[in-house]
């Protein structure tokens, strides 16, 4: 057997190797076809195991990361006059888009919002409940009631 009919022959997956590989950036197609075997196949690998999968999610969160990279690299580029600036920003908003979708928790923007808008929305509510208490406790005692006008007064 040649050396070229020993490299068509299927290889046995390394999960090490293919989750280092997505998180560089690889696609599962190119992966898949250095071992010799279908996309379905290394989908099948990658999410029959719980331990797997997780790894699997980890490389693709990594990989958010490596389009962040790409992005600084592409920033210098169009900085330094080596890539137009149109070309720049459809490159910057295709990988930024990637990014998001692959760590959302980091790096969406969207998600960051939302966070804010919850905080807010729980300082208010308790913002009111703390008012609310005090003017309970106010009415519950009436002799500290505080006169707006003469109508306590005249009583």
């Amino acid at each position: 057997m040649s050396e070229q009919d020993i490299q068509k022959l299927p290889r046995v997956w390394d999960l090490d190797d293919v989750c280092n590989r997505i998180a560089a950036g690889e696609s599962l197609s190119e992966i898949s076809l250095s071992y010799c075997k279908s996309k379905q196949a290394l989908w099948y690998f990658l999410n029959k195991e719980e331990a797997r999968r997780r790894r699997y999610l980890q490389a693709l969160e990594a990989r958010g990361i490596a389009h962040l990279e790409e992005i600084e690299r592409i920033a210098l580029e169009v900085e330094n006059g080596d890539l137009d600036a149109r070309s720049g920003a459809v490159a910057f908003q295709a990988r930024a888009w990637v990014a998001s979708r692959l760590n959302p928790q980091m790096l969406s923007e969207r998600w960051k919002a939302e966070l804010r808008v919850d905080n807010i929305q729980d300082r208010h509510l308790n913002a009111l409940k703390e008012i609310a208490e005090i003017r309970k406790q106010r009415l519950g005692n009436p002799s500290e009631a505080v006169a707006v006008d003469d109508t306590h007064a005249r009583g």
